[in-house]
């Protein structure tokens, strides 16, 4: 079979160099989306690497430019690739052999935080009170090594999100643990810096030192919201067996030709954000399999682009989107009880206000999917929703396994 991969892009950093180099020798199609860069960066870039580029002026949102890509890709395996990430050398040979079985219809692979990660784990006992009765914590104001704040940059289950306040009439900042739970902070080399400073006081060495899981397959939680399996977790052999996942992620994933032309292209309203859920849930309607194949991984700095140009709209964009994707594809009562939810109590920010612009597309659309479907929406939602939405989140195992 043919490969083909497809990159969308905005901006041409390193990162997008970095992620062309890693798999034009493994493609026989390399496909580049200009998604408006200034003054055509990306395409030159695209062309540098002999790249067929479609160029568009003005920013066609990750589903427009990704859909674009593949009406140009000519490979019988067709692989999306995001411009921040970069694939190893067997990834799109894994991906075929994967594809070969017909009763798969996409895959994914192990897809890794670019990076080492040093990890603490907080003490058992509760140090701190927090105002939400499941956390037990202690709260973080500052993490730093040597003049770096990582307080933003922590990553895995033993920390909470930012969460801001004042104190003494001055704002402040802050992050609560997880007791016994472990957390990691970026290396820039693979062994354990001397003294991380918490909170300005104590000093630590983190002990184990690994990689992590960015995704291991798509999870869809009983509420409608979709995740990244394994999100956090060290890569340290728990992670290294196949299975069959709810949903495939944009950030790297593969299908046969064939299946993008019977599932239909990435929902356009979209923009960004849940647009892989939305096509996931399309094929499981469809009675099609998607797969997890963690013999090949990806290495992904995670959302260097998007953050950049969309800013503050990547919530607005990611919940008005789980709430179209329920409208489409879940059942009728999960869905009206959703968008009820969203339209009484709030919180607002805008996105009750682009939710309500886009639902009669979204009714519409409701109704034509369910048309091509073998399955029923209660039959997925039955199946998925709320499953294998747990994992072993506990500390790095011994360092053998993980610091190669």
């Amino acid at each position: 079979m043919s490969r083909s991969v497809v990159v969308v892009s905005l901006r041409a950093g390193d990162w997008l160099t970095e992620c062309l180099q890693s798999v034009r020798e493994q493609a026989d199609d390399l496909v580049v989306v200009d998604n408006g860069s200034p003054d055509a960066e990306v395409a030159a870039v695209g062309r540098q690497f002999g790249a067929t580029v479609v160029r568009n002026r003005v920013n066609q949102g990750f589903t427009g430019g990704v859909n674009q890509g593949i009406g140009r890709s000519r490979g019988d395996v067709v692989a999306l690739l995001n411009d921040d990430a970069v694939a190893e050398p067997s990834w799109l040979a894994v991906a075929e052999s994967t594809l070969a079985d017909p009763t798969v219809a996409a895959v994914t692979p192990k897809i890794l935080l670019s990076g080492w990660f040093g990890q603490l784990t907080p003490a058992e006992e509760a140090w701190d009170a927090s105002p939400d009765p499941r956390i037990l914590g202690r709260r973080l104001f500052s993490v730093r090594y040597h003049d770096e704040e990582l307080l933003e940059q922590l990553v895995g289950p033993g920390v909470h999100a930012i969460e801001t306040g004042t104190e003494d009439g001055r704002p402040v900042r802050w992050r609560w643990t997880r007791p016994g739970k472990p957390y990691f902070v970026p290396l820039a080399v693979p062994r354990p810096p001397e003294g991380v400073t918490i909170n300005g006081e104590e000093s630590v060495t983190p002990g184990a030192v690994c990689r992590l899981i960015n995704n291991a397959g798509l999870f869809l939680r009983s509420d409608g919201y979709s995740g990244d399996h394994g999100l956090g977790s060290p890569d340290d052999g728990r992670w290294d067996h196949p299975r069959e996942t709810f949903g495939v992620t944009g950030t790297a994933m593969a299908a046969r030709s064939d299946v993008f032309r019977t599932v239909g292209p990435f929902a356009p309203p979209f923009f960004a954000y849940y647009e892989d859920t939305d096509w996931s849930w399309r094929a499981r309607r469809r009675g099609m399999r998607l797969v997890y194949t963690p013999s090949t991984s990806i290495h992904h700095r995670r959302s260097v682009t998007s953050a950049q140009t969309l800013g503050g709209r990547v919530r607005i964009l990611s919940e008005r989107n789980r709430l179209l994707c329920l409208v489409r594809n879940a059942p009728g009562d999960v869905m009206a009880n959703a968008v009820r939810r969203r339209i009484v109590d709030g919180p607002d920010h805008g996105i009750r206000r682009g939710m309500v612009r886009k639902l009669p597309w979204a009714l519409a659309t409701r109704f034509q999917l369910a048309r091509g479907a073998s399955l029923t929406a209660a039959e997925v939602w039955e199946r998925w929703a709320g499953s294998d939405i747990e994992w072993d989140d506990g500390p790095c195992a011994p360092e053998e396994h993980h610091a190669g």
